[in-house]
């Protein structure tokens, strides 16, 4: 199955694994779990993405 994204999602390398209901780093291909705040983590801790990119992003993936 075709990964599934939004520009959201696209913008920061991520991408949704529908089939395995995944989230996926692009760039590592990790799977990050949506709780907590590993994805906002992993993404300044592993790629350095600036705080104003990760904005938003916890709550955008509880919707």
């Amino acid at each position: 199955m075709e990964p599934v994204s939004d520009p959201f999602l696209a913008r920061l390398n991520l991408y949704v694994d529908v089939e395995e209901q995944l989230l996926i780093c692009g760039p590592c291909s990790y799977a990050l779990a949506v709780d907590r705040s590993q994805v906002t983590s992993h993404l300044r801790d592993k790629h350095r993405t600036d705080q104003r990119d990760r904005s938003g992003l916890t709550k955008h993936l509880k919707t």
